[in-house]
């Protein structure tokens, strides 16, 4: 929560297979709210999983 409050976000929602099996969860799916992009998309890269690469710097 720390990361995502340093830009911006206003809440974290938890959201798939963690949240209706957490038993068996393998991954985490998270959604947020507040962030400005400035009108870019975040890309989607594939490396053995998919990852996310933020178009704004820390």
């Amino acid at each position: 929560m720390i990361i995502a409050s340093k830009f911006g976000a206003k809440r974290l929602i938890l959201f798939g297979s963690a949240v209706e099996s957490p038993e068996t969860v393998r991954d985490l799916d998270i959604a947020y709210d507040g962030v400005e992009i400035s009108g870019r998309e975040p890309t989607i890269t594939k490396k053995g999983g998919a990852s996310c690469q933020w178009p704004f710097q820390a």
